[in-house]
């Protein structure tokens, strides 16, 4: 699960979120749940960084937190 994601998302939708990247709400809860982009590809990276104002840097830290839990 992808911890990371929900906290950057507060109060907005999945559907919210979902639309600002341009993919699907149903998408887009797979891969907070960890569920698809298990490796997540530089072009979605590129997208979330965007959306949520981090870098590539941060999302590197916070998957290989993820990692580190499974």
């Amino acid at each position: 699960m992808r911890e990371w994601l929900r906290a950057l998302r507060g109060a907005r939708t999945t559907t919210e979120i979902a639309k600002e990247l341009g993919i699907s709400q149903q998408y887009y809860s797979y891969i907070e749940n960890a569920e698809r982009q298990k490796n997540m590809d530089l072009q979605l990276c590129k997208k979330i960084c965007k959306v949520f104002g981090i870098t590539l840097a941060d999302i590197a830290e916070y998957e290989n937190a993820v990692a580190k839990e499974m």
